[in-house]
């Protein structure tokens, strides 16, 4: 770039700033999350419907970066995201109301109000809603063990 170049980019520069500097017209995330739909699983009806709903958010004013890949749709909810924000909570036990880290037991209950999962540190904690749920006419309908250690990048995520 020649000095003249170089002084029409810096007065492009100073008449953009406004523009340029000016802060987000939305929030920016303090986390992103990947929706990773595997569309392989899907009839055809079910499919169109995952590209109603991106269509159907797009028309809400709620966009997001997406793409797909071997048999996936991915929805990028990250510094994309516009016209929503993304809010994280901390998955906490049940029973002792610690951070759960490493290894998450889902517990699968129905109070008689319809049917929904609770996280436990431990199968012992888990035990004892368990208890307090079948006391109470419930129902216990089993458990899920789910490991939430963090793995390394995938080949293609490290590319």
């Amino acid at each position: 770039m020649d000095r003249k170049d170089y002084q029409d980019y810096l007065n492009w520069v100073e008449e953009q700033k406004d523009n340029l500097y000016a802060p987000a017209s939305h929030p920016r995330p303090n986390g992103w999350a990947r929706l990773h739909i595997d569309m392989t699983l899907m009839q055809e009806e079910q499919r169109r419907k995952v590209y109603e709903a991106e269509m159907l958010l797009r028309e809400a004013g709620v966009s997001f970066d997406n793409g797909s890949g071997s048999g996936f749709r991915d929805w990028e909810l990250d510094w994309s995201l516009e016209g929503a924000i993304i809010e994280t909570r901390p998955l906490l036990c049940k029973v002792c109301r610690e951070p759960l880290l490493g290894h998450v037991y889902w517990g699968d209950f129905d109070k008689g109000h319809g049917a929904y999962m609770e996280p436990f540190c431990s199968p012992a904690h888990m035990e004892q809603e368990r208890i307090k749920a079948t006391a109470g006419g419930g129902m216990f309908l089993g458990m899920e063990l789910v490991d939430l250690t963090p793995h390394p990048p995938l080949e293609k995520e490290q590319q």
